[in-house]
């Protein structure tokens, strides 16, 4: 049985944190030794990480201990030790992210942290805020709402799939902005097709006018080799559970310090950070601190691997699979090629096949989970991640290539 006490907390998560992992080069045998790192059915491939990772053994395990310690000693004495624990895991994700831990609020994922800022914000009619179209829709429809209560006006921007450019972006995104906004919202990876913002140049763009900017990292936080010093932004939001690999219901809001006196606390309670923007914005009652001390520990992992080496790594995987699927007939991809604005999010039309009855197909026949999208641009969604391999990749197109032949 556990018994952790506050000196044995600190010794068990640094224990835990240094299991060795390969530095591995795309194409190397090394990305499957960190495939192990997970609990994956090897009979499964999963190219989902846009909506849900699995996370590695080892985060399980300390969410895992934690759990068990708490439930086995709930009381005041022994749950103190979270305290230190949080705000380790806040340096730990300032650091991450290249700000400091003034800065940092552990929320429960990206749509509240979204939701803190489309609430906290005193907009009132006159006000305008600029969104893109397709932002995440807990992003988009929380400022239409708070716009139909508090009289101020939403302005969404549409972009062609694919937009032709990076220069394109930023010009249809900072031509809507006007005397009146106030704030821009817009993604910095779009969910649907795996478009990347240049959100250095569009915040910095914001910024000379006035304009806050709110980005969602949900695609972005956890993939890619992010440095929020140098985007520029006011806002930032990811969550744990996607492309970070950690817990379910952890999440991240970055506060520019300059900005964090233009937002007002939307929940009020007793107990909040130590520091800076959490003491107001992290009063959210009991949160699940095991959870938290596993976020820690999914930032470790990353960081074992290599930030950089993971981005490399998840785009080199969709852009094999762009790069293929292009060639198979019937095939229309969404997504964009061009590596200024790709991300590993891969989208596109299998031929005539019935988009759903495809998807069940190559889930029981070929063990793929992937998603689907409908409407319109109806398709399939990839978005593979360090856990797969070049393999899964062959496997995959051809068990395409078959369900669109067989159509």
């Amino acid at each position: 049985m556990i018994d952790l006490s506050r000196r044995d907390f600190g010794k068990l998560f640094a224990a835990v944190a240094i299991s060795p992992l390969p530095q591995p080069q795309a194409g190397s045998g090394d990305w499957e030794a960190v495939r192990r790192e997970f609990s994956l059915d090897e009979d499964l491939i999963v190219m989902n990480a846009a909506n849900l990772c699995p996370a590695p053994r080892i985060v399980n395990d300390v969410l895992f201990r934690y759990t068990e310690d708490m439930d086995r000693n709930p009381s005041l004495q022994n749950r103190s030790k979270f305290g230190q624990g949080r705000e380790e895991v806040r340096s730990k994700l300032a650091a991450f992210l290249n700000v400091t831990p003034e800065e940092i609020v552990l929320t429960r994922n990206t749509s509240e942290g979204n939701n803190f800022v489309s609430s906290g914000l005193e907009l009132a009619a006159g006000d305008e805020v600029v969104i893109f179209d397709e932002n995440h829709p807990t992003n988009n429809q929380s400022w239409k709402d708070k716009a139909g209560r508090f009289g101020f006006t939403v302005t969404a921007v549409s972009i062609p799939t694919p937009p032709p450019s990076a220069e394109f972006i930023i010009e249809r995104m900072t031509e809507a902005i006007g005397p009146r906004t106030r704030v821009l919202a817009f993604t910095h990876v779009t969910n649907s097709f795996g478009t990347l913002f240049p959100a250095k140049e569009i915040c910095s763009f914001a910024r000379a006018r006035g304009v806050l900017t709110l980005v969602d990292g949900a695609q972005t936080f956890g993939v890619m080799d992010l440095d929020l010093a140098d985007m520029g932004c006011d806002f930032f939001t990811g969550s744990s559970h996607k492309w970070l690999m950690g817990p379910k219901e952890a999440g991240v809001l970055y506060m520019r310090a300059d900005a964090q006196e233009r937002l007002s606390p939307s929940e009020v309670g007793v107990i909040g950070g130590r520091v800076g923007a959490s003491r107001i914005y992290e009063r959210l009652g009991q949160r699940d601190d095991p959870c938290l001390m596993a976020f820690g520990e999914a930032i470790d992992f990353h960081n074992r691997i290599g930030k950089a080496r993971i981005e490399r790594r998840s785009i080199s995987l969709a852009t094999a699979l762009k790069e293929e699927l292009s060639k198979i007939p019937g095939v229309h991809l969404y997504s964009p090629t061009a590596p200024e604005i790709s991300s590993a999010v891969v989208t596109f039309r299998p031929g005539d096949a019935d988009i759903r009855g495809l998807n069940q197909r190559l889930y029981e026949e070929s063990g793929l989970a992937c998603a689907t999208r409908g409407g319109e641009t109806a398709g399939l969604r990839l978005s593979p991640h360090v856990y797969n391999t070049d393999a899964q990749v062959d496997v995959v197109l051809r068990a395409i290539r078959g369900g669109i032949a067989s159509a």
